[in-house]
């Protein structure tokens, strides 16, 4: 709930300061937060999805199948959350921000990777 209320809070503070300067702090501070939400969310996305799979090689036969949708979805909510931090990304005046988070970005797509091998 917490991480949703997050998200709230960044889409809220991105629509107040949208149409400020691009270099303007207030709105620098909106597009971090609508970055870092995404990010966070797909970071949790992928922790569970880790999390689970010793469920899904020792659970409940019959209930696998649904283990491994859920596992499914959070990988495509992974996707979903790193496609909106990328989508922002470029609006950042930050280097360092930018470049440390597109090496989350990778971190992520590289683990998401080795979970299909």
């Amino acid at each position: 709930v917490a991480l949703a209320d997050a998200d709230s809070s960044a889409v809220t503070a991105w629509i107040r300061t949208r149409r400020l300067p691009a270099d303007d702090p207030a709105r620098q501070a909106a597009l971090r937060a609508i970055v870092d939400v995404p990010l966070e969310a797909a970071e949790l996305c992928r922790a569970v999805a880790i999390e689970v799979q010793p469920l899904l090689e020792r659970g409940y036969p019959p209930a696998l199948p649904d283990g491994q949708v859920g596992v499914q979805l959070l990988e495509v909510c992974q996707r979903a959350q790193c496609s909106l931090v990328q989508a922002n990304l470029p609006a950042l005046a930050d280097a360092n921000l930018i470049e440390t988070t597109r090496t989350c970005l990778e971190q992520l797509n590289v683990k998401r990777k080795e979970s299909h091998d």
